[in-house]
């Protein structure tokens, strides 16, 4: 129930509200009311038909996953199912995305090794820009992972086509400032002809 919480509310709220409850808590017995205050307060949402579902009704949780990429899907279960999983890097993005939704970290760092593993000039934009968007609502899962492609990123730029450099401006300009600096860009952006 807490990891559905947790997918409720985003890991920064979610983790905002764990602190202020063992704070407000941390000596004292408290009741399951007490930590619906708590995390409906830091939240600023009402939380009772959730806690109602989930703490007073019976039943399992249902799954329903219209948008799941299907051999994700698959490359999850067998994941679940056998505790291991080779996650080619042409599905590293829908596994990752799958697992972080579904709060499997464990799979979710894999598949951003796998990312990672198969990252060229030629696919470095468009996982500059997922992981990016993905930090930004609050996949804090995905953060080592947009460490990673910024410093392979700062380590061959030279070889991003210009389109590609054209992408992240218009994609994710903030990111791309910050990459120009961290280069130790000032001005006008200057590119290297290979």
């Amino acid at each position: 129930v807490l990891h559905m919480l947790r997918q409720e509310l985003g890991d920064r709220l979610f983790w905002a509200g764990l602190r202020q409850y063992y704070e407000k808590f941390r000596d004292r017995n408290a009741l399951s009311s007490d930590f619906q205050s708590v995390m409906e307060q830091v939240s600023g949402r009402s939380l009772g038909e959730f806690f109602r579902q989930w703490l007073e009704g019976g039943g399992a949780p249902s799954l329903d996953l219209p948008d799941a990429d299907l051999e994700a899907f698959l490359l999850l279960l067998r994941w679940l199912y056998t505790g291991g999983v080779n996650v080619p890097p042409a599905q590293a993005v829908a596994v990752a995305e799958l697992a972080d939704r579904l709060l499997l970290p464990e799979l979710c760092a894999e598949a951003c090794s796998a990312a990672l593993s198969a990252v060229d000039a030629g696919s470095l934009v468009g996982l500059l820009l997922w992981a990016d968007a993905a930090v930004a609502r609050g996949a804090a899962a995905f953060g080592p992972l947009l460490r990673e492609l910024k410093a392979w990123y700062l380590a061959h730029d030279n070889e991003v086509a210009d389109e590609g450099l054209e992408q992240l401006m218009v994609g994710a300009p903030r990111l791309m400032v910050e990459l120009h600096r961290a280069r130790g860009g000032t001005g006008g952006v200057k590119r290297r002809r290979v």
